[in-house]
């Protein structure tokens, strides 16, 4: 299976509204690997796994999100680095 990275940029109003740990049990149910952390632009999202797993949680993180004013993530793809993990 083809391994595909992704990093995606999610604003808005990401603090105290549980949106970390939501990003993990994603990340986790879709068995990827990568990290998650807030910066001044909102939350970076980097996933890594097969490409039918990452399209899979790009479409979760859409459908699935608790209700709170964040804008639509942008995402851009990475080279793939076999992250084993979500940090």
């Amino acid at each position: 299976m083809e391994q595909e990275r992704r990093r995606i940029l999610v604003q808005g109003i990401v603090q105290g509204v549980g949106f970390r740990p939501f990003v993990y049990a994603l990340a986790t149910r879709w068995q990827l690997g990568g990290f998650v952390l807030n910066n001044s632009q909102g939350v970076v999202i980097e996933i890594e796994g097969s490409s039918e797993r990452v399209h899979c949680f790009q479409v979760a993180l859409q459908t699935d999100l608790p209700p709170s004013p964040i804008s639509t993530p942008c995402n851009a793809a990475r080279s793939p680095l076999n992250m084993r993990s979500l940090l």
